[in-house]
């Protein structure tokens, strides 16, 4: 097991957890964002945005 040290730690990659962890990360905080799946955004992204195949 590995022990990380951050200063603000982020659970959940939807879209507040992704913009609390930018925004931090951008005003100088050592951040770590964590996520049950493997994309950003939430289930919007991943089932809302139609990607290149719907065109």
């Amino acid at each position: 097991m590995q022990t990380l040290t951050t200063d603000i730690l982020v659970v959940g990659g939807g879209t507040g957890g992704t913009a609390a962890a930018i925004q931090a990360a951008r005003r100088g905080a050592q951040t770590i964002l964590v996520s049950e799946f493997p994309w950003l955004g939430g289930m919007l992204t991943s089932a809302g945005v139609f990607g290149s195949r719907w065109k």
